[in-house]
Formats: C-alpha cells, structure tokens, sequence
C-alpha cells in the first residue's frame, strides 16, 4: 500500500542523513588545508596524475589569468566584477579547490563538491564561495560564477582538463566525451563571453599556459600541435 512504501522511504531517507551527518560531523574536525596532502592519493587521469599535481597547475594557471587581467586592464580585477581579486589572492583558493573530494561527505554525496569546500572553508573564516563556484556551469541553464575568483578558477579548472585530455589523445570524438570536455568548453566561453575583462585575453594565450603547467611536470609531454586541437 501506499503507507508501506512511504514507511519504507522514510527509513531509508532517515539512515541516509544519518550517514550525512556523520561524516559532515567527522569532516568538520580538521581544516580544509590539512586534506592537501591527501590528493596525491587521489588520480585525477591514468597519464596526468594525481588531483595533487593538478592543484599545482590550478594555482600556476588562476595566477597567470588574474595577472593577464591586470596587465591588460592597468587596474585591479575587481572592475566590472563584483570582487576584487589579485594574483596573491588566488593561491589559497586554488589550494583549497579540490580538498573537500577526500571529505566522507563528498564521497557519499558527489553532488555536493565545491558545496562542502565552501562549508568548511567558511567555517575558517574564509571566503569559500569561489571553491563551490569553480565546478559552474556544470550543464545548460546552470548559474555562471559571480565571483571574480570563481570565475577564474573555473576557467582555471576546465582549460586544464581540456587540454590535458587533448594532450594524452582522449579528446571527444563523435558522439563520445566521456570527460565532457565539450560541457566544460562551452562553460569556459560563456564565462569568457559574459565578463568583458576577459574579453581582452586571446583564448590562445590562456590554452598555451595551460599547456605549459603540463610541461613542467617532467613526465608529461605534448605534441607540437596540441594548442590548435584545443583552439
């Protein structure tokens, strides 16, 4: 009856927030940071590492972007934007961005990456607004980033994925795109396009230091013609 079936999804809704917070419970014992060092356990794709190496490319690449931005504008990001935002500032948050993936809550809910990070980033007393940002737009009609920080990380986060997919020969081909590099793709040129500032960055440049994160790490090599596979 229909009275069997509520009960029954009762019980189960009950013991699954009862799993949510204990793990938000034990989560929330430490500080986002301390999880760092926990990525290098974690692979981000068989050929280019682990999340560890691709925090590093993060911070490299979000610097680069904020510092691009004010060399072409001759003033802070923050015009236009409704932060403000500068090359030092994007260090911590690039750091913070992919720590809450070793949170029991993240492995139990995926959906709430970047959801998590900002909880416990705020609960430092920090702005955690740009980590939850960084994973939108995630599908069409999904809210744009509205921090500068955000906005530049997320750019940050899919160039990376793009072009190292591209690099290591698993880009989309027909109707397969099992990284969804044309999801993340059309989410950096509605950033791009939505944000005049970033109008003033040839998309190229932004590709060709993405490529070049991936070369400093020594084990990782690309073909000459990468940066127009990707363009």
């Amino acid at each position: 009856s229909g009275q069997r079936i509520q009960t029954g999804c009762e019980r189960v809704l009950r013991a699954r927030l009862s799993d949510a917070r204990f793990y938000f419970e034990e989560d929330r014992k430490g500080a986002l940071i301390d999880r760092l060092v926990a990525l290098r356990g974690v692979l981000f794709q068989e050929k280019l590492g682990t999340l560890y190496d691709k925090t590093q490319r993060l911070i490299s690449l979000s610097q680069f972007i904020a510092r691009r931005i004010n060399a072409a504008t001759g003033v802070p990001v923050a015009a236009g934007v409704p932060a403000s935002v500068s090359e030092k500032e994007m260090e911590p948050v690039a750091t913070l961005a992919k720590c809450d993936l070793t949170t029991g809550v993240v492995r139990e809910f995926p959906s709430l990456q970047g959801v998590m990070g900002r909880i416990l980033t705020e609960m430092g007393s920090e702005n955690g607004q740009a980590i939850e940002e960084h994973y939108q737009p995630r599908y069409p009609g999904d809210p744009l980033p509205k921090s500068s920080e955000g906005q530049i990380l997320s750019i940050a986060d899919k160039l990376d994925t793009i072009v190292g997919c591209f690099g290591v020969g698993t880009p989309p081909t027909g109707s397969e795109d099992p990284h969804g590099l044309r999801r993340q793709g059309l989410g950096i040129i509605q950033i791009l396009s939505a944000t005049p500032l970033f109008r003033r960055i040839p998309p190229l440049e932004l590709i060709e230091e993405a490529i070049r994160g991936y070369h400093q790490e020594s084990q990782i090599g690309f073909h000459p013609e990468i940066a127009s596979e990707v363009l």
